[in-house]
């Protein structure tokens, strides 16, 4: 392996970092997002505990 191709690798390790943080943060948001759903559902008095985190 030479110098650049070295860079080079360093280079699409840096994208593929930058692609799974941005994943991470959207994932995140998503969880946080399903959370507060089952949070309102959970408030209804009919709601099962035992289904709503399956769903």
């Amino acid at each position: 392996m030479d110098a650049q191709s070295y860079n080079t690798g360093l280079t699409e390790l840096r994208t593929v970092r930058d692609a799974i943080k941005k994943a991470r943060t959207e994932l995140a948001k998503l969880e946080a997002d399903r959370n507060k759903k089952i949070v309102q559902l959970a408030s209804y008095e009919k709601a099962k505990a035992d289904v709503l985190p399956d769903i």
